[in-house]
């Protein structure tokens, strides 16, 4: 099938390389699946090495293929619209999995809002033929064919390319709900950055007046000056490559983003019990507690023997994993992670 493996064709073949395109079937995946780390599909073997998580890979292949940005800023807009893909995904997730009359409402909210939401904006910025930039990046889809030629990923959108003068420090405000969630772990990156920035919490009620005014509909958001930065992973991303906690090369960021990948596979896996009522919640709650959580944190404490989850150093994948998983990590992870505290904030936050 083309599924998440096509776009990662396209690259390969836009680079020319040869490769092997095994395709199994279902059931050759249900013998193999428990031999395989984060146990998902595609994998992307590179001689000896491999990669998982489609993300991941794109973005290798991307920088391969110089189709990646040209400096962080631009890499940071493709990394936007990678994220609101999936946040689109998402939205579409519960639809997929009702049933009867729920699934005809959902359907319904589908086409007649979230839809229309997505592809209002992706069309306004898709006037340049390009998704991010003004130019092609892994980020380009199949319908501006005709600008793109063989390579064709993701959705009908454009985003215009910015850049941040770099001759003096930048100001930061970071706008994002009263509480921890997707906003804490960028607060301690900015904090382990030593920068000052500006920290505004809003309610649920000031998030509703002003919900239709935000690109992508989304918080939290990061201006850096007059610029201003969207989906949580792009922002990490951003203030890693700061903080130089982005890996030291690509094969190095590699590691961190399959790990920050598979993390989202385990939000994304614990959404339906929190949805689900009465006795389907119990059901999905006791599969979660039961298998998918052990998977995942026995793959998260065998990565973290080292003390941290990427490439046997710190990275901003840790502080992010930590802040969602603290409580099933092994005590030496933990331990590393602490040793960040050196920072105000940081004091400030610890549990």
């Amino acid at each position: 099938m083309r599924g998440k493996a096509e776009p990662i064709r396209w690259l390969l073949s836009y680079l020319g390389e040869k490769f092997e395109d095994k395709r199994i079937t279902r059931e050759q995946w249900q013998g193999i699946k428990k031999d395989v780390l984060f146990g998902k599909l595609p994998i992307l073997d590179v001689d000896s090495e491999r990669i998982y998580q489609t993300g991941a890979i794109l973005k290798y292949l991307g920088q391969k293929a110089k189709l990646a940005g040209d400096n962080d800023w631009e890499s940071i807009q493709i990394d936007m619209i990678a994220g609101t893909l999936e946040d689109f995904f998402v939205a579409m997730g519960p639809a997929r999995r009702a049933e009867g009359e729920q699934k005809q409402q959902l359907v319904k909210q589908l086409k007649a809002e979230t839809f229309p939401y997505y592809f209002n904006i992706y069309n306004e910025k898709a006037k340049s033929g390009y998704l991010a930039n003004g130019k092609l990046s892994w980020a380009d889809q199949k319908d501006h064919e005709h600008r793109v030629h063989r390579l064709t990923i993701i959705v009908q959108n454009s985003l215009k390319f910015f850049h941040v003068q770099t001759s003096r420090m930048p100001t930061y405000k970071l706008t994002y709900f009263d509480m921890r969630g997707k906003g804490e772990p960028i607060r301690w990156l900015l904090s382990y950055l030593g920068e000052k920035f500006e920290d505004k919490r809003i309610t649920k009620e000031q998030w509703q007046g002003i919900k239709k005014d935000v690109l992508f509909g989304k918080l939290p958001i990061l201006d850096v000056d007059s610029e201003r930065i969207y989906q949580t992973g792009a922002i990490l991303k951003y203030l890693g490559q700061k903080a130089k906690l982005a890996g030291d090369n690509d094969w190095e960021s590699i590691q961190i983003d399959m790990i920050a990948g598979t993390l989202e596979d385990l939000l994304g896996a614990m959404a339906p019990a929190r949805r689900a009522e009465g006795e389907q919640k119990e059901q999905l709650m006791k599969q979660l507690k039961t298998e998918t959580i052990p998977y995942y944190f026995n793959i998260y404490n065998e990565k973290a023997k080292s003390g941290y989850l990427a490439n046997g150093k710190l990275s901003w994948v840790d502080l992010l994993v930590y802040l969602e998983l603290r409580s099933g990590l092994q005590k030496d992870h933990e331990h590393r992670v602490h040793q960040l505290t050196s920072r105000d904030y940081l004091r400030l936050r610890l549990f």
